[in-house]
């Protein structure tokens, strides 16, 4: 059977990541994924899971766009986008009751990010072969593209105050 993909939208800004990871902390959430928060003003990667954390920003000494992304004011090591797209690749641990990818933006959009591991993980949601509950987090301005851009049919939209009803 396949599940609805749960969608978490805001705007930009507004704290969507913070209010997840509060969110699986209070309620002992066994999750699995991608996160992007802001630690001590730069923004990381990380998996709860496997409580691996990765710094996202690319190092000043990064030279030229080969080893950059630029997302706004915002750039970031495709080094470290690729660790974490692997983690996609993984199959699911069996224990955890969510898979949150954080988030899908602009980036994936045009193919690169988390691509090509994300769409081929939303493929196998789609085709049922994922039995954890999935969270996908979108800004609200690219809610319909990411729909559009995934043929995403099943989804459920939800904001961050509605996470207690999980």
């Amino acid at each position: 059977m396949v599940k609805d993909i749960i969608i978490l939208s805001g705007e930009t800004g507004e704290g969507k990541t913070t209010a997840l990871l509060k969110w699986i902390k209070e309620g002992k959430k066994r999750v699995h994924g991608i996160f992007m928060p802001v630690k001590e003003g730069k923004r990381i990667f990380y998996n709860p899971y496997m409580d691996i954390k990765i710094n996202a920003e690319a190092p000043k000494s990064t030279k030229g766009a080969d080893g950059i992304f630029e997302v706004g004011k915002f750039k970031f090591s495709k080094k470290s986008f690729k660790v974490a797209s692997s983690w996609l690749k993984m199959k699911p641990p069996l224990n955890t009751d969510y898979l949150i990818i954080d988030e899908i933006g602009p980036l994936e959009l045009c193919g690169e990010g988390l691509e090509p591991e994300l769409t081929d993980f939303i493929e196998k949601i789609k085709k049922g072969e994922i039995s954890q509950t999935v969270i996908l987090v979108v800004r609200k301005s690219l809610v319909v593209d990411v729909i559009d851009h995934y043929k995403l049919n099943n989804t459920k939209l939800i904001r961050k105050e509605d996470l207690s009803e999980l």
